[in-house]
C-alpha cells in the first residue's frame, strides 16, 4: 500500500512521480483533486483494481464487453498528473503482459474531456504540423534516392525508417523520438572514416601522469593500452559527432533554426552531438532519465529581446546539455538528406531516375 512519510527532498525526488504523489497526499498536505484518464487495450477487461488513491476499472457501457479501462487518480491540485498515469500504465502493461494504451482523453475534476496530449501550451514541434504537403517536391528526392550508392540504400532506408517513428510519436514521447533520432543518424554514421585518438589530445590529464612513469618502455606500453581502450569506448560516439558535423552546412544555419530554438548556435554543434549520444547511452544502458528539456517547445526568436538571447546562450553552454527534440529532429532530417546529396552515382538532375520521368 503507498503510504508512509517522505523522506528528505533528495531522497524523495528519485522516486517515481506515482509514489511522490500518493506521499504527499498522505502528508494531508495538499488540496486534492481528482483526475480520470482513458486507458486502451487490445482484449476485453474484467474485474477492478484500486491501489491507494489509484483505481483501475472496465470503462465503455455497462453491462457490454469492453476493451476499455479508466484510470482514476487522486492527486495533488499542483501536480501534473499526466506523468503520473503514463507510469501507472506502463507498470500494468509489464505486469499483464498487456499492451495499454493511455488515451485519447482525460479529465480533469469537473472539467470537459481533453485529449491527453493536450497538456503542452504549445506543440513540442510545431514545424511538423504547420504549413502544407507539396508533392511536387518529392520527384527530385525519390530521383536522387535511386542514384544513392548501393551499398548505402539498405542503410539509408533502415535510417528513413527510425527517422520516421521518431516524428510519428514526437508530441506524446520526446525522449522516444530522441531515441529513435539517434538510431537513424547512428545507422549512416558507420560510414564515416575517423582516426585513432590521440591520449594528449583527448584526456591530457592521464597523458601526463603516463609521461610520470620513468621506464620509456612501460610508458609506450601503458600509452597505447589507454589510448586503445579510449578509442575503443568512444568509437562510435566519434563517429557520430563527425557525422553530423560534416552533414550540417551552412545551408541549415541560414535556415532560421538558431533562432527559432533561441539562438542555439554552430559553436555548439559538436557539444551537443556528444552530449546526445551520451544522453542515450544513459537512458538505455544506465535507466537515467532524459533530461526534461528534451520535450520543451522551440523558444521563438520574435518574443526575445538581446539580452534575453544572451541568458539563453549561456544555458545552453552549460556541459552535458541537450537541446530541445524539435531542433534535433531539424538536424536528423537535414543530415540525412545532406548525406543523399553527398552520396549520388549519377549526374544531379531535377528529373533523373527511371522511375522519377513521366
Amino acid at each position: 500500500m503507498l503510504t508512509g512519510v517522505m523522506e528528505n527532498s533528495e531522497q524523495a525526488d528519485k522516486k517515481p512521480a506515482f509514489i511522490r504523489n500518493a506521499e504527499a497526499l498522505g502528508l494531508g498536505s495538499s488540496e486534492r483533486i481528482s483526475a480520470s484518464f482513458d486507458v486502451t487495450a487490445d482484449v476485453p477487461v474484467s474485474g477492478e483494481f484500486v491501489y491507494g488513491c489509484y483505481r483501475f476499472t472496465i470503462g465503455g457501457e455497462p453491462e457490454k464487453e469492453s476493451k476499455k479501462l479508466e484510470l482514476a487518480i487522486e492527486t495533488r491540485l499542483e501536480q501534473e498528473p499526466h506523468g503520473v498515469a503514463r507510469q501507472l500504465v506502463a507498470l500494468a502493461s509489464l505486469f499483464l503482459g498487456r499492451r495499454l494504451e493511455l488515451g485519447p482523453n482525460w479529465v480533469l475534476g469537473d472539467c470537459e474531456p481533453e485529449p491527453v496530449n493536450k497538456g503542452r501550451s504549445e506543440p513540442v514541434a510545431p514545424n511538423l504540423s504547420e504549413g502544407e504537403i507539396k508533392l511536387n517536391e518529392l520527384r527530385n528526392w525519390f530521383s536522387m534516392s535511386e542514384r544513392l550508392k548501393p551499398e548505402l540504400q539498405d542503410d539509408f532506408l533502415w535510417a528513413a525508417e527510425w527517422y520516421r517513428r521518431a516524428i510519428a510519436k514526437i508530441e506524446e514521447d520526446p525522449p522516444g523520438a530522441y531515441l529513435n533520432l539517434v538510431t537513424a543518424i547512428e545507422i549512416v554514421s558507420k560510414h564515416s572514416e575517423i582516426g585513432p585518438l590521440s591520449l594528449a589530445a583527448e584526456r591530457s590529464d592521464i597523458s601526463r601522469l603516463v609521461g610520470e612513469i620513468a621506464s620509456p618502455e612501460l610508458q609506450a606500453k601503458v600509452r597505447k593500452r589507454v589510448e586503445g581502450l579510449l578509442n575503443e569506448k568512444g568509437y562510435k560516439r566519434r563517429k557520430f559527432v563527425k557525422f553530423i558535423r560534416e552533414h550540417i552546412n551552412d545551408e541549415f544555419w541560414s535556415a532560421g533554426n538558431p533562432d527559432e530554438f533561441g539562438g542555439i548556435g554552430r559553436e555548439l554543434l559538436d557539444n551537443f552531438s556528444a552530449s546526445i549520444y551520451d544522453q542515450r547511452s544513459l537512458a538505455l544502458h544506465d535507466g537515467f532519465p532524459f533530461q526534461s528539456q528534451a520535450g520543451s517547445p522551440h523558444t521563438g526568436a520574435s518574443a526575445m529581446r538581446k539580452q534575453e538571447k544572451e541568458l539563453v546562450r549561456k544555458y545552453w553552454r552549460e556541459r552535458g546539455r541537450i537541446p530541445p527534440v524539435a531542433f534535433f529532429e531539424r538536424v536528423v532530417n537535414h543530415a540525412l538528406k545532406a548525406f543523399l546529396k553527398k552520396n549520388q552515382t549519377g549526374p544531379d538532375s531535377d528529373e533523373g531516375g527511371s522511375h522519377g520521368k513521366e
